[in-house]
């Protein structure tokens, strides 16, 4: 019985730590480990952050090798294609509604070109405009339009991963992303469908029956 209450007693505290850490918040809990002094960016697998003791860390997060990603097993950058990659954000910067916001700013549906500032209990504080040639990423506004909420890749779960699943290209309707790893695909999981067949984004396979949906292709030199 004793055991039973200290087990009980460990899991209390275990949970009362996670749930003081914030979700979207950078793992730093294994520092001065062998694993390192390197913590998850939480909003993307592709980065990482540079941990100074278990709850602080350098500002900015730095960007792994291209063709790279950042494990949350071994806590390095490596070939996502290789077995035991794993890496699954917890959190997402972009979202539609506010009151869903983990950044307290959630994307108009026009392509990056506004957003909204939200309060703490959910509600549409402002409208923002992003400057010319800037687009709005989930967190701010910056020039590459291929981060845009609206633009970009859609988001691979793992699910979508153990099945193999396509993901539409909003730029070009002839290519598409192979769930290679879960969260944003990359570059490295871009192809392209055979000739004179398009990308289904309803039935996610290439088909020469079906019709060409582009949504941000007349945005890529806005």
């Amino acid at each position: 019985m004793t055991r039973l209450v200290d087990l009980v007693l460990v899991l209390m505290m275990v949970s009362s730590i996670l749930a003081q850490r914030p979700l979207c918040a950078v793992d730093c809990s294994r520092y001065g480990s062998a694993m390192g002094n390197l913590g998850d960016d939480p909003f993307d697998c592709h980065n990482y952050y540079v941990c100074t003791s278990n709850t602080t860390y350098v500002g900015d997060s730095v960007s792994c090798p291209s063709g790279e990603a950042f494990d949350t097993n071994s806590k390095k950058c490596m070939d996502p294609s290789f077995q035991g990659f794993s890496c699954t954000p917890p959190c997402e910067r972009c979202t539609f509604d506010c009151v869903q916001s983990v950044m307290s700013k959630a994307a108009l549906r026009m392509y990056g070109l506004e957003y909204y500032e939200c309060d703490k209990h959910g509600n549409i504080v402002a409208t923002i405009k992003c400057d010319p040639e800037t687009y709005f990423d989930g967190q701010g506004c910056q020039a590459d339009i291929h981060k845009t909420c609206s633009c970009r890749a859609p988001h691979c779960s793992h699910d979508d991963v153990r099945n193999s699943r396509l993901k539409p290209d909003y730029f070009n309707c002839t290519n598409f992303y192979h769930c290679n790893f879960e969260g944003l695909p990359d570059e490295t999981c871009l192809d392209r469908c055979p000739s004179g067949e398009i990308f289904s984004r309803v039935d996610h396979k290439c088909d020469p029956k079906a019709k060409c949906s582009a949504p941000c292709a007349g945005y890529e030199w806005h």
